[in-house]
């Protein structure tokens, strides 16, 4: 049963792994919550970017679990520092440029500058998960 005014979309529509392609900017705010003229460009946690990335770290991890196992050898633990570091390269795969920052935007220094500064680690994470940042009506 359709309803009246009810507006269909297509499925492509509903696409989110597309949409989250698009880079937004947001600015870096600084602890007090002021702006710092530093404006970053991230693109979606539901990126194809963002997702193959993760699957292939994941199954590269699989593979040598495997081949340890196979080969008899004890189990590689991994440390919490590996954790740590394998989150901090899943966020800054998100930033895909910036403006305010004299250094250029490279991989290797995004993920330099999401070490070295929880803050902004922690804000790329936020605007990239947020999705609404991706489908806002252009």
């Amino acid at each position: 049963m359709k309803r009246k005014n009810m507006r269909e979309v297509s499925i492509d529509d509903l696409d989110l792994c597309k949409a989250s392609e698009t880079p937004y900017e947001f600015e870096y705010l600084d602890a007090s919550g002021k702006g710092t003229g530093i404006f970053l460009l991230v693109i979606g946690a539901q990126s194809d970017k963002v997702k193959k990335w993760r699957n292939a770290r994941i199954n590269q991890q699989r593979q040598i679990e495997a081949l340890n196992e196979k080969r008899k050898r004890d189990p590689e633990l991994r440390s919490v520092e590996d954790d740590i570091q394998f989150g901090v390269e899943y966020i800054s795969i998100r930033i895909v440029g910036w403006r305010g920052i004299s250094t250029p935007w490279t991989p290797e220094n995004a993920l330099k500058l999401c070490t070295i500064n929880d803050e902004i680690l922690d804000q790329v994470s936020k605007a990239s998960e947020t999705i609404t940042n991706f489908t806002k009506s252009k």
